[in-house]
């Protein structure tokens, strides 16, 4: 007892050092198979002269020198290989991309597959024509047939996406047509295996069917699997209220199949991985203990998705993906290892998940994107696991009432604003495409189902030197696409150009488009180091660029494009932007010169906008004021109606407000100028507003020229009214409303109507 104790608390893994998967080139989406013989075979996307192609890498075996890469797929795009090792030595690949590219706006990928050994077949595109198609995994049985699951997506559905499976002779020849498995309209991340004779296919799909105000969206795993050449109707394999997706498969020894899925049940807002077996309709889950430890921190490694199970002779071994980094883990019957951390600390994740695989000689083998390049490494231990983990009926799996978000319910469109409608999204935020916790659709999502009108995904083009390849750029751009097509929700195209803090960078700025994003992104690494070569650009565009968290990285208010540079990020996790010592929401940074008052008395001219800026981390690694990283900024628009090039004309026209996090309207007009416009005024100035809110309103201002003019104490959950300005000299002036509203918990929330810019005129 006391050995499996120590072997629990003390996991010992003995590491070979990392080897770069591919040397001297930008590489990503790394894969491994290892044959039966224990020669090792590596793929990854090489990105090169803006073209992506798979290579390939050998080696004799487990720790043995890579051989030199050579390409393997066709064509200028390539994504997200996957490799497979058959019992008699054969390796095929999957993968998917396009031999060029399509018109913007459009979406078309394919789904290929190649055997690479005992030497270089064909390609075979499996998918069907004009469809979207991606994420393909790949299985091999004994026979030498291969098996693929992929995700498909055509423009006729805009709405719907299915999991597809088609299986290949030995000789590489399709053998079956296209088979659809999933009934739900949004299913993704499939994956295959072969037990002995049968097929198992497992997926995800989002089961919500209109917003809840739920704080997260529901996904559930499924599987189905295929006995006697037909396919067996689906079983729910976790359908808790939570996050469950991204299954990776496994043969279970002594029978039936084991499933590792991410969940976020019992750990709001961070997932953790899950581990089940189903065997003849049964669900079960591990019966030993779980000493896993930091599942609710509040430092940067948060979580872990993305699980990839391996069985190895004793035990199972699962690698996951923290917020930053990768763990690694063993089950076996004497309990759920604590973690081990694969990476080493500090910002930077790259890459979904790792790919891992057994050897013949019982070790660990696992490929993963790092933060300066993919790595491969083995892995062996020092003690004998206590075997394979017993496991036990699942219990307590079924629906309950999910946790709901801070949001509070839409409000009454107010009278003040004729003819127009008041929407609110949040326009910032990340994802696990560059550093955030989540695929890019579970960000859209949950935007969604907790009600917002609109929303905007704004992934990093670089972070920590690393590059948005194109592939992922065009996967984000076609999610982008299909949840602009669910009905009264809205998404924009956009991105997030970063560069360093002042003086050595000009800060960060998100990127937004009127409609489809470019192909190929203006990105700090990519034609567009600095801010004039940044505008430059983008005057060919219709898009804006928004500086944020400026107390924090500070931008280059001198080089502000004011046909481009319309707007201002007020408020998001990071803090308030208004001005230095900001209550009572304060800022991160406190760089002199870089806060909106400063940029207004400067002579520029924007609106106000506010964002989560939100990572998926808890408390966002200690710096954010909430635990809910979600609910930490968001943007008010005043427009005629919510489809996407409305809410993008009503944001140039500077028609919003910035609130920071909270379901809180705050409205100005001038005269008869609305917030964000321009006008001459004649003295006395009347100033009209109009703040709603869903509890006690804690009071309002009216500022002019960075100086607090007018104040007001309402009574409840709303204020109208107007006030006269009779101290107003001739001149240019900029007039804003701010407003603070009570919250729960001694917190408190705020907005900031966008200015007015008015000259006055001497009086008659």
């Amino acid at each position: 007892m006391l050995s499996s104790l120590v072997h629990i608390l003390v996991p010992l893994f003995l590491a070979a050092s990392p080897v770069a998967v591919m040397q001297k080139t930008e590489n990503a989406s790394p894969a491994v198979a290892v044959m039966p013989d224990g020669r090792v075979v590596v793929a990854a996307v090489v990105w090169e002269k803006s073209r992506e192609r798979v290579w390939l890498r050998w080696a004799d075996g487990p720790g043995k020198p890579l051989e030199r890469a050579r390409p393997v797929t066709p064509g200028v795009r390539a994504w997200h290989p996957v490799l497979a090792a058959s019992p008699t030595g054969d390796v095929w690949l999957a993968w998917c991309g396009s031999r060029k590219l399509s018109k913007r706006g459009t979406h078309r990928r394919d789904v290929m597959v190649r055997r690479v050994s005992p030497r270089l077949g064909p390609v075979v595109r499996v998918s069907r024509k004009g469809t979207w198609s991606g994420n393909p995994e790949l299985a091999v049985d004994g026979a030498g047939r291969a098996h693929v699951v992929w995700e498909e997506w055509t423009a006729d559905k805009p709405k719907e996406i299915h999991i597809a499976y088609r299986m290949l002779s030995p000789r590489g020849r399709i053998a079956t047509g296209v088979e659809i498995l999933s009934a739900g309209p949004f299913s993704r991340r499939p994956d295959v295996c072969v037990c002995r004779e049968d097929i198992h296919v497992a997926w995800d799909s989002l089961v919500d069917t209109k917003p809840s105000g739920a704080a997260d969206p529901d996904y559930d795993v499924f599987l189905r699997s295929r006995t006697q050449d037909r396919f067996g109707r689906a079983v729910t394999v976790d359908r808790r209220a939570a996050i469950q997706a991204a299954p990776d498969l496994a043969c279970a020894p002594g029978g039936g199949v084991l499933v590792a899925y991410h969940a976020s049940h019992g750990h709001p807002l961070v997932k953790w991985w899950t581990l089940r077996r189903v065997e003849d309709g049964r669900i079960e889950e591990p019966a030993a203990e779980d000493l896993s430890d930091v599942k609710d921190p509040s430092g940067e490694m948060q979580g872990a998705e993305f699980p990839a199970l391996v069985v190895l002779p004793d035990r199972l071994a699962v690698v996951s993906r923290p917020s930053q980094g990768a763990y690694l883990q063993t089950v076996d019957k004497a309990g759920i290892s604590p973690v081990r951390n694969l990476s080493r600390h500090g910002w930077g994740a790259r890459g979904m998940r790792a790919r891992a695989v057994s050897a013949p000689d019982g070790s660990l083998v696992v490929v993963r994107r790092a933060r300066d390049e993919s790595v491969l490494r083995r892995f062996t231990f020092e003690e004998a696991g206590s075997g394979f983990p017993d496991f036990r009926p699942v219990v307590d799996d079924k629906k309950v009432t999910p946790t709901k978000s801070a949001s509070a319910p839409k409000l009454k469109q107010p009278e003040i604003w004729s003819g127009m409608r008041v929407f609110l999204g949040d326009i910032h935020m990340h994802s696990a495409a560059t550093d955030g916790t989540g695929p890019p659709d579970e960000i859209y999502a949950r935007a969604w189902v907790r009600g917002h009108d609109f929303a905007a995904l704004t992934d990093h083009d670089v972070i920590v030197g690393r590059r948005l390849f194109p592939s992922l750029h065009d996967e984000i751009a076609w999610v982008t696409d299909v949840f602009n097509a669910k009905e009264n929700f809205s998404t924009l195209h956009a991105y997030e150009w970063t560069t360093q803090a002042l003086p050595r960078g000009s800060g960060h700025r998100n990127v937004y488009f009127r409609s489809h994003a470019p192909r190929r992104i203006c990105g700090s690494k990519d034609r567009c180091p600095d801010t004039r070569r940044l505008n430059r650009a983008l005057k060919k565009e219709r898009a804006i660029v928004v500086p944020h968290h400026t107390s924090w990285t500070g931008t280059d208010w001198n080089n502000a494009d004011p046909k481009i540079q319309r707007l201002f990020e007020m408020v998001s996790v990071h803090g308030a932007n208004e001005h230095p010592g900001d209550q009572p929401i304060q800022s991160r940074g406190h760089m002199p010169g870089m806060f909106a008052r400063d940029g207004l008395e400067s002579g520029l001219k924007f609106g106000f906008v506010g964002g989560s800026d939100a990572h998926g981390l808890l408390w966002h690694h200690g710096i954010g004021r909430r635990r809910d990283p979600w609910s930490c900024g968001l943007t008010g628009v005043v427009a005629g109606d919510n489809r996407r090039r409305d809410l993008f004309e009503a944001m140039y026209a500077r028609r919003t407000f910035a609130t920071s996090g909270a379901n809180l309207w705050v409205l100005l007009r001038v005269g008869d100028v609305a917030m964000g416009g321009e006008e001459e005024l004649r003295s006395p100035v009347e100033v009209h507003y109009g703040v709603y809110g869903t509890r006690p309103l804690a009071g309002l201002e009216v500022v002019r020229d960075g100086e607090v003019v007018f104040r007001a104490e309402p009574q409840g959950e709303a204020a109208v009214g107007k006030w006269k300005d009779e101290n107003v000299l001739p001149g240019p002036h900029v007039y804003y409303l701010r407003a603070v509203q009570e919250s729960r918990g001694g917190e408190v929330d705020m907005a900031w109507a966008s200015p007015v810019f008015v000259r006055v005129l001497k009086g008659e």
